[in-house]
Order: structure tokens, then sequence, then C-alpha cells
């Protein structure tokens, strides 16, 4: 019986593509949110967030708040943007 000669002209098996989906899997991965926006979020208001806690930020920095309230800002910068990127929940 004659082995099957594997196709390397397929598009999944292309170095190339095989690239792109690695790459898309680990964007994925660190871009998801820990909870995804509702699919009724306005995706402004979720920037609007992410901006007021900017400049909190700003306004600690000046101030020299502690880094435990610094962190807790970009953590919800940080969400908030993961959660424009990735969309609303299906």
């Amino acid at each position: 019986m004659a082995r099957k000669r594997r196709n390397y002209d397929a598009p999944s098996e292309q170095p190339d593509a095989l690239a792109a989906r690695q790459r898309e899997h680990r964007l994925k991965e660190r871009v998801k949110p820990a909870q995804p926006a509702d699919w009724r979020t306005d995706p402004w208001q979720l920037c609007a967030e992410a901006l007021d806690a900017i400049d909190r930020l700003r306004t600690k920095r000046s101030v020299g708040y502690s880094f435990a309230s610094v962190d807790e800002d970009l953590d919800t910068i940080e969400e908030r943007v993961k959660r424009l990127a990735w969309g609303p929940e299906d």
C-alpha cells in the first residue's frame, strides 16, 4: 500500500498561516477579559471609564497616593481596555 504524501501547499500547513494562527491565539489569551462586556454595553462608556481611571492615576501620582490604590486603578483600566478589544459576549 502506497503512503499518502502530505500536502504542504495546503493553507493550514504553510508556516506563515501557522505563525498567524499562533499569534492570534496568543493575542486572544492576553486580551481576554475576566468578564466580557454585556452585549448592551456601550463601548464609549467603557472607554470613558478607562479614561476616568487614567485621570485618577494622574491625580494620585501628583499627590503621592499608595501603590495599592494606584494598582486598583491600573486593574480597572486593564479590564476596560480588554473588554473594548474583546467585544460583547455572544
